[in-house]
């Protein structure tokens, strides 16, 4: 999912679904009904939240890179059962998304 998330370049709607697809991934994986039934019913919500931050994304001048190495760090950490690493990566692309949503970076 990853790699097709990298090579969906610029395409906004692709790279949206392959984004709420890994982070919903994510939070299957973690075996919580109750996260899970959240995350579902509010796909649809997430989903336009997402593109309005990969556009931010490319207004800001950012790269879809970064999003892309902080979701490999962030399976690294998982993959690894590295807790604490994994809660780094995700608290570091938690941080960045934060960011552009604020528009920091804009004049």
């Amino acid at each position: 999912m990853l790699d097709e998330a990298e090579q969906a370049g610029d395409d906004l709607r692709g790279r949206v679904e392959l984004d709420l697809a890994f982070h919903i991934g994510i939070v299957k994986a973690a075996r919580n009904r109750f996260f899970s039934g959240v995350i579902e019913a509010l796909s649809d919500v997430l989903a336009t939240e997402r593109e309005r931050g990969k556009e931010l994304t490319e207004i800001l001048g950012e790269s879809h890179a970064e999003s892309d190495a902080e979701h490999r760090a962030l399976l690294l950490g998982l993959g690894t059962g590295d807790a604490a690493l994994a809660e780094q990566q995700m608290r570091t692309h938690l941080e960045r998304v934060q960011r552009t949503f604020r528009g920091d970076g804009l004049e």
